[in-house]
């Protein structure tokens, strides 16, 4: 690629992150915080080389540090803005050849991050969040519940991403948390690893019944 077009995907791309970091600090890490007894450390937000690198080589943005000692937990995430999907998106190939979300995540590396988390917003707030483990993602992929990939045509044309339904994972029963931002309630099944939130968060989550 010639030195001015990838100098101005550069820009893009920084753009794309600060975005990112402003929106996961603004809607998600209080929505997370409030939940679950977690400090969160956003390697994306930090912008050292080491943090960059994790971000780059094994796709984790951030990591939750437990006050009681336990090993901190990696977290991939993917913030949309606009409509409420409801979906995840992993990104399955990259316009600069680069390893993609999907790359990373079937890797299977140790230092790989351990929940995924998916949420899209727009200058209201936010419109849906969902987190899952990057366990749960690899089964979907090997059992082929991902859709067909869908392919962007802007801000990067060529970038394609593929989709996975929260709704294919709750009509299983499978370790999946919704977050409603309109009743500020998690539903759907507790995470292995991950505390489960409040009793009344959880009295909702039992009583509510996913889509058809």
């Amino acid at each position: 690629m010639r030195r001015g077009v990838r100098s101005a995907y550069q820009r893009q791309a920084e753009a794309a992150l600060a975005t990112s970091v402003a929106a996961f600090a603004r809607w998600v890490a209080p929505v997370l915080c409030a939940a679950f007894p977690v400090r969160i450390a956003h390697l994306e937000a930090s912008g050292t080389p080491a943090d960059r690198a994790a971000d780059r080589e094994q796709g984790l943005d951030a990591r939750l540090h437990w006050g009681d000692g336990r090993p901190p937990l990696g977290l991939m995430s993917r913030l949309q803005r606009g409509r409420n999907w409801r979906t995840f998106t992993l990104e399955c190939r990259h316009e600069l050849g680069c390893a993609t979300e999907l790359d990373k995540l079937l890797a299977r590396g140790a230092a790989n991050p351990e929940l995924v988390l998916q949420g899209y917003y727009d200058d209201a707030g936010l419109r849906g969040l969902a987190l899952t483990t990057s366990a749960l993602l690899r089964h979907a992929w090997a059992e082929g519940w991902f859709g067909a990939p869908r392919v962007q045509r802007a801000p990067h044309p060529g970038r394609a991403f593929v989709p996975l339904a929260w709704d294919v994972l709750h009509q299983r029963g499978l370790p999946l948390r919704e977050y409603d931002p309109v009743t500020a309630t998690w539903w759907g099944q507790p995470l292995p690893g991950l505390d489960v939130p409040s009793a009344a968060a959880q009295a909702a989550s039992t009583a509510r019944t996913p889509a058809p």
